[in-house]
């Protein structure tokens, strides 16, 4: 019998199981990393004379994102779970 975690989450838990559970969220976190990885290299090897602007731009964009999946994403994956 496999044991269960102890779960302080239980909104977090069920929304993971809805989504297809740990390895699921694994292979998208892995292919997001690499697709963000490969695009920012390409825009700092193309245009290398700019690359603190061009960095600082990213971090300035990645940020606004993981703000708004925070916001609008977030919200929604509560009432889902719920």
């Amino acid at each position: 019998m496999i044991a269960e975690p102890n779960i302080y989450n239980p909104i977090g838990w069920a929304h993971l199981q809805l989504r297809g559970g740990l390895r699921n969220m694994v292979a998208t976190t892995i292919g997001y990393t690499l697709l963000m990885t490969a695009i920012i290299f390409a825009t700092v090897r193309y245009n290398p004379l700019s690359v603190p602007r061009i960095l600082g731009a990213w971090t300035v964009g990645l940020l606004g994102l993981q703000t708004g999946i925070l916001l609008l994403f977030g919200c929604m994956t509560v009432g889902t779970a719920v």
